[in-house]
Formats: C-alpha cells, sequence, structure tokens
C-alpha cells in the first residue's frame, strides 16, 4: 500500500475503501461513529481539516498510519510554520525562486520551430 496519498481525506477514505470492499456501515461499526458521519466523510467536501482523533480513527482502522493522510501532513507543517513564523519569508524566497525556474524552463521547452522563427526574425 502507499505510504502517502496526496487526496483530500475524503477522496482518500472512499479510495481506501473502495480498496477494502468493505460499506460504509463496515467503516462505522469499526471505528464507532454513526454510517451516516463516515458516509458525509466521503461524500460532503469541506474547507475543514479533520481532527487528529478522527485521522487516527480512520488510519488505524485501515492499517495505515496517520501520515498518510495529506491533512495529516499539512498540519504538522502547519504547526511548524506557526511556531517558526520567519520560516514564511524562507518560504516566499523559495517560491519566487522556483517560478523564476519554471518560467525559465519553459521558454526553453519551446518547439525548434519556433526558435528558427525568432532566430529569423532577429536576422532580419
Amino acid at each position: 500500500m502507499n505510504k502517502k496519498t496526496y487526496d483530500d481525506f475524503g477522496v482518500a477514505i472512499e479510495k481506501l475503501r473502495n480498496k477494502a470492499d468493505i460499506s460504509y456501515d463496515t467503516i462505522a461499526f469499526g471505528i464507532q461513529r454513526a454510517q451516516s458521519y463516515v458516509y458525509g466523510i466521503c461524500n460532503r467536501r469541506t474547507r475543514n481539516l479533520p481532527k487528529d482523533k478522527i485521522m487516527k480513527e480512520f488510519a488505524e482502522f485501515f492499517h495505515v498510519e496517520p501520515e498518510y493522510f495529506y491533512e495529516w501532513r499539512l498540519k504538522r507543517v502547519l504547526e511548524f510554520v506557526n511556531e517558526n513564523r520567519e520560516f514564511v519569508d524562507h518560504v516566499e524566497r523559495q517560491a519566487k525562486k522556483y517560478k523564476k525556474s519554471s518560467t525559465t524552463s519553459d521558454v526553453q521547452k519551446e518547439s525548434p520551430e519556433s526558435e528558427d522563427e525568432n532566430n529569423q526574425e532577429q536576422s532580419a
């Protein structure tokens, strides 16, 4: 099994459920929650991050580490940034460098025809 996912929590749970070929009822019984709650996690997208306790319950049920879930890892990063606020400045600088390098590499990936056209325009 993958060690981590980048899917939203509900999508990740749904994929795990489908892979295990089990019902919402089975999961609900396993984590001691209402079936409607489990269904809601899988089918209603929310902007709020799930609580750690919930992610741990699902992780234990599906025999994965909590780190499997993107939201778990995201919360750890947010905690780190909150405790090290100057890190945001570093991230912003790196993001600018990344944007510049990806823009430069996009220009370098131009097709040979467009390169020939540019050379012809310059020599004219």
